[in-house]
């Protein structure tokens, strides 16, 4: 025990000239290994150095202790300690609101709408409250509100409605939000119809290739431009099978495209 305690001690003081942005890198990694008990070690260091999102995470963990074993092994925050970080993070950002930055607004929603937290005003729906900041930040000029912004609508209303929202997102400049818009067109007619995107796998009269291949086109990404070619050519190839409607879709991106709204 004095041993791993020992290791421990040294680990923390290894990372104590390291940066923020590292921290989170080796966060991420860990996650992405499966490693768990790091990640969450880790992401209390980052929190305590002043990562709002890390204090976030932290927010929304909180667990029952029962055994010694639990005190000492697992990293997880307590309850208290998941509202205690809560409440520093909704200090932050109550003053970034108060100084007009859109970061407290970007807090505030994403707390709502990833952990379901939000302030006590009486409000019933997580959601609503999420969009609400959101709005408020794009109103200031952010653009990672408008990002967040779609992916909470398609979260919670479909990715139909979504589909306008991920355009804006594309315009703002997120390559994310033109590939969404992109999905949302390809999967109208069948959106439409109120079918799932299981429903009809292959199907092509339930599925706007075109509209989709020339939104990708046009929505101004050199790697989209490139997606878009290599289903095009993916269709040439079934086209000379001899699959007709492969060949229609050919014909149709060959044609001159009309003006595609954005």
């Amino acid at each position: 025990m004095r041993v791993c305690l020992a290791l421990v001690l040294v680990a923390l003081a290894g990372c104590s000239s390291r940066s923020t942005d590292e921290i989170i890198a080796d966060v991420v990694a860990a996650h992405e290994r499966g490693d768990t008990q790091t990640a969450i070690v880790l992401t209390r260091d980052a929190a305590h150095r002043g990562h709002s999102g890390a204090a976030m995470e932290l927010a929304g963990r909180g667990v029952d202790k029962r055994t010694l074993g639990d005190w000492l092994f697992d990293p997880r925050p307590t309850h208290a300690e998941a509202r205690w970080w809560e409440a520093r993070v909704r200090r932050e950002a109550a003053r970034q609101i108060a100084a007009g930055d859109t970061t407290g607004h970007l807090t505030l929603g994403r707390m709502a709408w990833v952990n379901g937290q939000m302030a006590d005003e009486g409000e019933a729906d997580s959601a609503a409250f999420a969009r609400r900041h959101f709005d408020a930040a794009i109103a200031l000029g952010s653009r990672e509100a408008i990002r967040d912004r779609a992916m909470l609508v398609m979260t919670t209303d479909g990715l139909l409605a979504a589909e306008p929202y991920f355009r804006e997102s594309a315009r703002s400049g997120f390559v994310e939000g033109a590939r969404w818009a992109s999905f949302a067109i390809n999967g109208r007619p069948r959106l439409e119809q109120g079918l799932d995107a299981r429903d009809a796998i292959g199907d092509l009269s339930k599925q706007d290739e075109v509209g989709s291949i020339r939104y990708l086109r046009s929505a101004g990404f050199p790697e989209l431009a490139a997606e878009a070619e290599a289903r095009t050519e993916g269709f040439r190839i079934l086209a000379r099978t001899g699959d007709a409607v492969a060949d229609s879709i050919v014909r149709a991106l060959d044609a001159p495209s009309p003006s595609v709204s954005s």
